[in-house]
């Protein structure tokens, strides 16, 4: 069977071509400097030149225990400065509860706790106790949002090593997939996407008792 030359060309022309765009990476750094700008080291991926992969996974429930805390400290202010009474106001997960045990304070309470954030319902348990948690919607919504933020936390972090090539995406409802090309020590990615920074403010009232503050007064 006989080739056509024109085809035995071709073929040589694109071996020659892809042995030309491949030297830069068989070629030292120093070298390199030496090189057109337009050829360069083709960026290789993590199947060809090894790297580090990782599965993060987001602590949603360390995030939406830090909301009900922020909700409790909203709902003591608001409660307090409508003179209202309350007792057992606490977070248990995503569930607040409280009650008002002075009936004609009920309904104002209510709407209160109603207005604390736009995503939560409450329910009347009778008596004055009162539960307030986020909606099936607020909830997802939230865990979107918390895992995008986390996404690009992580991306800004990563963009510290240098590394090109890397990918980033959100894997299920709370995990991200991360691989990193060329980045042969994970455990320095781990420690760089561990460290926490963290700033917040506590206001103390040096007139009240531990038995008044654990009454809910």
């Amino acid at each position: 069977m006989r080739i056509e030359n024109w085809k035995i060309v071709l073929v040589v022309l694109v071996g020659l071509l892809g042995g030309l765009f491949a030297l830069p990476n068989a070629l030292p750094t120093s070298a390199l400097s030496v090189m057109p700008k337009w050829l360069t080291p083709v960026s290789l991926g993590l199947d060809l030149q090894g790297g580090s992969h990782l599965l993060l996974e987001v602590d949603l429930k360390a995030v939406f225990k830090e909301q009900s805390v922020s909700l409790v400290e909203n709902a003591r202010s608001a409660l307090r400065k409508e003179n209202i009474r309350y007792i057992g106001l606490s977070a248990e997960a995503v569930v607040i509860r409280v009650s008002i045990p002075e009936t004609e304070q009920r309904e104002t309470a209510r709407e209160i706790l109603r207005k604390l954030d736009a995503g939560t319902e409450i329910n009347d348990g009778g008596n004055g106790a009162y539960q307030i948690h986020y909606t099936e919607f607020a909830l997802n919504e939230k865990k979107r949002t918390v895992v995008g933020q986390s996404i690009e936390i992580v991306r800004r972090r990563i963009d510290e090593l240098g590394t090109r090539e890397s990918t980033i995406i959100r894997q299920g409802d709370d995990r991200i997939l991360l691989q990193l090309p060329g980045v042969e020590n994970p455990e320095h990615v781990k420690s760089l996407l561990g460290k926490t920074a963290k700033l917040t403010f506590h206001l103390v009232d040096h007139g009240v008792s531990i038995q008044d503050a654990l009454a809910g007064r």
